[in-house]
């Protein structure tokens, strides 16, 4: 009997012997032969003439790369002592004019102006404007002090004194979108604690508000308005007339928080400095708001008298353009609005024109 222990086990491949591969011949590689070994990319022989090529290509990249360097260095096309340690540029233009063009590239020095001459500029550019100067290019000229102020880094009280003055002639010029880029960077300039007894303007406070009302932003509204901000602004504000600006804006905001239209347009007939401008932006709004209140309780009609007085307007002229512009039907032989037909057409305007405020450069 046979004993299945003393066996010795099978293998596991059994009697199956292996195939023989088949030896091919090496084949030199050739421009449309492809290698699987590189993954499918194509083999390009090696000859001389390629050799020389690629060692064309591989100088004319490194001089690219070297070319690019020198660009990006700030002290590679200009001497050492045009640039402080920080990388910030020192100007050496003395023109007292220029052209404002939006950089695309590291500023030259020669192009950009030092401080004692951008203050040359700012006389000359204030010197235009009161002489009746063209707004565009007294706002140009302005534009590019700014330019020159950010390239090398000038963060004092000069720069406050161009970011308000530029603020202000914008709002006199109806530039919205000057203006709130003037107003966000006097925002941080006050904030700055590199710049030593410096604190915010009141007057320019009472601006963000009127404007922060014409946006109808009532988060920022309320950040702003925090009642120990205000009194501490209001506290440093240098004279009565910037302290009277700052009440006058509060008194308009409490003034539309309870639809007080009566209250409103009496500020808006006494606003200081240029509260008036930025009020210009949202009145229209309003007097149809407050016009819509008069017409529902008063459906009899209303006289063109009471509501040039009311709504502050100049004349009698102006408020039936007003009203014609909003397409209301007005008695011209009685001088009277009729009031249960225009209230339709004034909840119109407020549903579709008034809904969005046409805000130009937000802050």
């Amino acid at each position: 009997m046979t004993d299945c222990n003393e066996k010795p086990l099978p293998k596991a491949n059994g009697n199956i012997t292996k195939p023989k591969r088949k030896r091919t011949k090496n084949k030199k590689p050739s421009l449309t032969t492809t290698s699987s070994s590189t993954g499918g990319i194509i083999d390009i022989e090696s000859t001389p003439e390629e050799l020389r090529r690629r060692e064309q290509r591989l100088m004319r990249f490194a001089t690219t790369s070297s070319q690019q360097a020198e660009t990006s260095s700030p002290s590679s096309n200009n001497n050492n002592e045009n640039w402080t340690a920080d990388g910030k540029i020192i100007g050496t233009s003395r023109d007292i004019e220029k052209p404002y063009f939006r950089l695309t590239s590291a500023p030259d020095p020669s192009t950009v102006r030092p401080l004692t001459v951008l203050q040359n500029a700012y006389t000359n550019v204030k010197k235009k404007w009161n002489n009746g100067g063209n707004y565009s290019y007294v706002c140009e000229q302005l534009k590019s002090i700014r330019q020159d102020m950010t390239v090398q880094g000038i963060r004092d009280r000069f720069a406050i004194t161009i970011y308000e003055y530029h603020a202000r002639i914008a709002l006199q010029a109806g530039d919205l979108s000057e203006y709130n880029q003037c107003q966000s960077q006097l925002r941080t300039l006050y904030t700055d604690g590199s710049i030593a007894d410096v604190s915010v303007n009141a007057e320019f406070t009472a601006y963000e508000i009127l404007y922060l009302l014409f946006s109808g932003n009532r988060s920022e509204m309320n950040a702003l308005l925090d009642k120990r901000a205000i009194a501490k602004e209001e506290k440093k504000a240098g004279s009565k007339n910037k302290s009277k600006a700052l009440k006058h804006a509060q008194a308009v905001r409490s003034s539309l928080a309870v639809g007080n239209y009566h209250k409103f347009f009496e500020l808006y007939r006494d606003a200081p400095n240029r509260n008036a401008l930025l009020m210009d932006q949202f009145v229209p709004r309003e007097r149809v708001k407050a016009l819509l209140m008069l017409c529902k309780s008063f459906p009899m009609g209303l006289p063109l008298d009471f509501i040039t007085t009311e709504l502050s307007f100049y004349n009698t002229e102006e408020t039936l353009k007003f009203l014609e512009s909003h397409g209301l039907k007005v008695d011209k032989e009685n001088s009277r609005l009729e009031t249960k037909p225009s209230v339709p057409h004034l909840q119109a305007a407020i549903n579709s024109k008034y809904k969005k405020a046409d805000i130009k450069g937000q802050i």
